[in-house]
């Protein structure tokens, strides 16, 4: 399945049957073939910048503030010189086709030939690998991917993330399994939550640790407010239990603590404790 296809997926289900269309528009807009007028514009001025920041190139202090000045025009010739793409210092398309490599290739549907419980795990450390990042508080053009084109203070991403990983697993696998993981589309932790207990399918984490319940690779943890444990925090998804009452975590939105709004998709080791919940894959047997 092609990225602007699993861009349909993103929408969250309840949002309205003409949700999907702007989040295409965006998808291919940002991500998709170089659209020369585009680029000329503020916003696809600031885009060229947040790209060559996700690829690692810096652009000046300022960051992408749209001004294509001697720093923004020498990051773009390291950047085409790395990549063996003609040197101009601006952006065209070749330049753009390899700025957004990193996501495209991050994005792309599994392969069935695997058993989805391992496709969640694939998908997720992909996106880690990848090295995917906020570029400013909950903002650039990860998060807005993730967010369905949404970006800001209010968007924390962890769960946006976490939900995106699902789907895009489960387009590999057919219309039912993404339909199931599309129930579970949502940008809260705590909608998270409240579905996967409608559902039957929320684990309390006391009864993981004490081994009365079992988890799985594939499953999302959720992270309790300290005053209420259905106030549900942060998100991820289990990628390992280990023999020693921890698990291996991919988390986005996070730190090299384990904090929640921070800047990066980050591989984490977690203890199960009685404030560690976990809603089972509802698409995995």
């Amino acid at each position: 399945m092609a990225l602007l296809d699993f861009a349909e997926l993103l929408a969250p289900p309840d949002a309205g049957v003409n949700a999907a269309l702007p989040i295409v528009a965006g998808v291919r807009r940002h991500l998709g073939p170089f659209d020369p007028e585009f680029a000329k514009s503020e916003t696809g001025r600031k885009l060229f910048q947040e790209l060559l920041i996700i690829n690692g190139y810096d652009v000046g202090k300022a960051g992408a503030d749209g001004d294509h000045g001697k720093d923004t025009r020498k990051a773009a010739e390291t950047f085409q010189r790395a990549k063996g793409i003609p040197v101009t210092g601006v952006n065209d398309a070749k330049t753009h086709e390899a700025l957004v490599g990193v996501i495209v290739r991050a994005a792309r549907v599994p392969s069935s030939g695997q058993n989805i419980r391992a496709a969640i795990v694939a998908v997720a450390l992909g996106y880690a690998t990848a090295g995917a990042r906020e570029i400013s508080p909950n903002r650039g053009p990860w998060v807005r991917f993730f967010m369905s084109g949404n970006e800001g203070a209010a968007w924390a991403w962890c769960a946006g993330f976490a939900s995106l990983v699902w789907i895009q697993a489960a387009a590999a696998f057919g219309a039912t399994q993404v339909e199931q993981a599309r129930r579970f589309r949502s940008f809260s932790c705590d909608v998270l939550g409240s579905r996967g207990a409608s559902g039957g399918l929320l684990v309390d984490g006391a009864a993981v640790a004490a081994g009365r319940a079992s988890i799985e690779p594939g499953d999302m943890f959720l992270v309790q407010s300290p005053s209420n444990p259905r106030d549900y925090m942060h998100t991820g998804i289990v990628i390992r239990r280990k023999g020693d009452g921890t698990i291996d975590t991919v988390e986005g939105n996070t730190n090299a603590a384990g904090g929640r709004e921070g800047l990066f998709v980050l591989r984490r080791n977690r203890r199960v404790t009685a404030h560690l919940d976990f809603v089972r894959c509802p698409f995995a047997a």
